[in-house]
């Protein structure tokens, strides 16, 4: 027992001591004592929780981007669970749009390094690649609508094998189409055979 929470026996009456006990005015709690706000350790959750919007705002996209509302849902959600505050969920937003433009400029490089490839390949390239890549065109024009949409967003209308293959479709089909390769040459000859010339 310290000297501070000795008593002290006079006229065998006990006098508690009256000073301080050391410590006490340091935050120290006494036996079942309940914490203050000052002590609460959940004071910074609370305060983290209160900063925490009702919805979150995408105001500092980069120019270009659009909101898309299912992802904002979605990223609305996340946001709240994990108690965000408006500033700490910029962060997330910002990180995310710089890894989507990440994605389109390696899409795009991948696309060119596909056409290039495709402009020099031995086969349909070089000074006959307009040309094939006009009867590639005749059968890709066959194609239903989504598949040439999932086609072109994918890119791979520029890969060398897919116009390779769509050329090998499209000769078959270019003499229906006037102008198109030497359709309207093997035409004139067919007719010139047929009839004559004048």
């Amino acid at each position: 027992m310290s000297e501070q929470q000795a008593t002290d026996s006079v006229e065998g009456t006990d006098v508690q001591a009256t000073e301080p006990v050391a410590g006490a005015d340091d935050g120290l709690l006494a036996e079942g004592q309940q914490p203050t706000a000052e002590g609460d350790t959940t004071a910074g959750d609370e305060q983290q929780q209160a900063e925490a919007p009702e919805a979150y705002e995408f105001n500092n996209l980069p120019e270009g981007f659009e909101v898309d509302e299912q992802l904002s849902g979605m990223a609305n959600s996340a946001f709240k669970e994990a108690e965000l505050s408006q500033a700490q969920a910029d962060i997330v937003t910002g990180l995310f749009t710089q890894y989507q433009l990440m994605q389109v400029e390696n899409f795009n490089q991948r696309n060119e390094a596909w056409a290039e490839q495709a402009r020099t390949d031995p086969e349909i390239g070089g000074d006959q690649f307009e040309e094939n890549l006009s009867i590639a065109n005749v059968y890709f024009k066959t194609l239903p609508q989504d598949l040439k949409d999932d086609l072109t967003k994918a890119g791979l209308v520029n890969h060398v094998e897919v116009i390779r293959l769509f050329r090998n479709l499209g000769r078959p089909m270019q003499e229906d189409v006037p102008g198109v390769g030497q359709a309207t040459s093997r035409e004139k000859s067919r007719i010139e055979k047929l009839y004559g010339t004048n």
